[in-house]
């Protein structure tokens, strides 16, 4: 497993009318069909609401800085504790250059929120770009006393339960935990027990407040002869959405699990500019034999097979999708909303860090 850390530092904002005046949250339900004997893939696309909407007034890297309208929050509200606060908070830029982007909140006072951020990303913050505060999904809020999937009846065991599993995960000490290499097995696995009315990991101990990074991937492992429907709602982006891409070079080829990045179904080819064309993900020439890969894996699907990997090829200017294996172009594939993707990067000579940023078409940007 690799932990990626990052440096604190301090957003400033601006008055509560700029929050009165926000847009009103557009909500998505979902109802996924999770067939006995069967992994069933889910893209978490959607957020929960937001708890802030302003703007940055101020920025500092080593203290406060008094903005003017402030929002008078309760100290360390946004801090997660446990037995009071369950929730953990994010902050997702909602313009600028760092649009779509997210960071999470460690710390705030009255006027201004501390988030973790990479030095190189601090100098891309600007006065007057928008941003939200965001709780992070948890398997309570996401799926409220078991969100529709089978649950445990008995007290002493997991039979018969849906087993929810995630590949990253956050750990209060180190933060963010994500796989290392490819092919990985999920990192965590839960599931609902009733007498207890509450998520509980194989230890048996309380879940309900584990934390799901945004735009990640559960997988729902079915048992032999039970069915059930995963059902859950939130809010669809109402900006781009930027996905961290990342491969160590010690770690060979690595697996990197995401949602598609919109509410909507998209085709491949929407995914060329913010993948490709932004260094993301590596296209292969008449030179190179292989680039990165894309396996898509639909929510109405139990596996995804071999027509479903992907590869990008550029000849001249021009950039196709491809099935792996073929010539055959796949441009016009469609990635169905709430669908996983698992980008794979072949293995690196050092360390590699990029965001692809995706601005669906009903933005009208």
């Amino acid at each position: 497993m690799k932990c990626l850390f990052i440096l604190p530092l301090i957003i400033f904002l601006a008055s509560p009318a700029f929050a009165a005046s926000a847009e009103t949250p557009v909500f998505g339900t979902y109802k996924i069909d999770c067939p006995a004997s069967s992994d069933t893939y889910i893209g978490l696309s959607i957020s929960r609401p937001s708890a802030f909407a302003g703007e940055v007034e101020g920025v500092a890297a080593n203290g406060a800085v008094v903005a003017s309208g402030e929002p008078n929050w309760a100290e360390n509200r946004f801090v997660y504790e446990s037995g009071s606060q369950s929730d953990h908070y994010y902050l997702k830029f909602t313009s600028g250059e760092l649009e779509g982007a997210w960071f999470d909140v460690v710390g705030n006072n009255s006027y201004s929120v501390e988030i973790d951020i990479p030095d190189s990303e601090l100098q891309k913050i600007a006065l007057g770009d928008s941003f939200e505060i965001i709780p992070h999904w948890t398997l309570s809020t996401l799926f409220p006393d078991g969100g529709g999937l089978a649950v445990a009846q008995s007290s002493f065991s997991r039979a018969g339960a849906s087993i929810v599993r995630t590949y990253a995960y956050f750990d209060e000490s180190e933060g963010w935990i994500y796989p290392d290499g490819c092919n990985n097995a999920p990192s965590k696995s839960y599931f609902f027990r009733q007498s207890k009315n509450s998520w509980l990991d194989y230890s048996n101990k309380n879940a309900s407040d584990a934390v799901l990074a945004p735009n990640s991937v559960v997988k729902i492992t079915q048992e032999e002869g039970v069915n059930s429907t995963a059902t859950f709602s939130g809010v669809v982006p109402n900006c781009a959405t930027a996905v961290e891409i990342f491969a160590f070079a010690d770690s060979g080829a690595q697996d990197i699990y995401i949602s598609n990045p919109s509410a909507t179904d998209i085709t491949l080819s929407e995914l060329t500019d913010p993948l490709v064309k932004s260094g993301a993900f590596s296209h292969y020439t008449l030179t190179i034999s292989k680039g990165d890969e894309l396996t898509i894996y639909s929510t109405n699907e139990v596996n995804a097979v071999s027509d479903k990997r992907f590869l990008c090829k550029k000849s001249g200017e021009t950039y196709r999708w491809v099935k792996y294996g073929t010539t055959t172009s796949a441009d016009d594939t469609v990635v169905k909303a709430g669908a996983s993707i698992i980008l794979r990067k072949k293995a690196q000579a050092e360390d590699f860090a990029a965001r692809a940023t995706f601005s669906p078409q009903y933005l009208n940007k």
